[in-house]
């Protein structure tokens, strides 16, 4: 009796997998969607395919797929954050892509902190603090150029020259040379 029972309570993600394996994608997306939401990122990733593609039976949507990126960048996946950046700047979503680049920067992704922290440096409104944060969060991932950003952000804005000397001393470390 109680294998009887199984297949309800079978797990989205996996009755997903067997639907789209049968090539019922407009019944799998919906059982992606929801293992998406519970955290699933591999089911964000099939979601976000799916949508952007169209495939059979789906009618493509670059909203939907944008939000399922957003879901699982939310919960971590740095590929979907990268994605989800690129489509939303590209649709001159720039509230969007930001949070793309926030959420990606604390998933640990250099790059996304890196672009970050220079288009918050840009903006006077936001203050230099912020802006190290991501930075040197880069930085530390092993991207140069945000060393020689902060170094310069504590060098110039925040007056702190031995800050400034440690963040040059990492470029060097990592390749690049750089005297603040």
């Amino acid at each position: 009796m109680i294998f009887l029972f199984m297949g309800c309570n079978e797990p989205p993600y996996q009755k997903a997998i067997k639907l789209y394996n049968q090539r019922n994608f407009s019944e799998s997306v919906a059982y992606f969607e929801q293992a998406c939401i519970r955290g699933n990122t591999q089911s964000c990733s099939m979601v976000a395919k799916m949508y952007f593609e169209g495939e059979k039976g789906i009618q493509k949507s670059q909203a939907k797929a944008l939000k399922a990126m957003e879901i699982g960048c939310k919960f971590g996946n740095e590929t979907l954050c990268v994605l989800g950046y690129k489509g939303y700047h590209k649709l001159n979503l720039e509230q969007q892509a930001n949070m793309m680049l926030d959420y990606g920067c604390k998933s640990a992704n250099p790059t996304l902190c890196y672009i970050l922290a220079k288009k918050q440096n840009l903006n006077p409104k936001i203050p230099k603090e912020q802006v190290v944060i991501h930075s040197s969060r880069a930085c530390y991932g092993g991207n140069a150029k945000a060393c020689v950003l902060t170094s310069i952000i504590y060098q110039n804005n925040l007056k702190d020259s031995q800050k400034a000397i440690l963040y040059a001393k990492k470029a060097k470390e990592l390749g690049l040379l750089f005297k603040p």
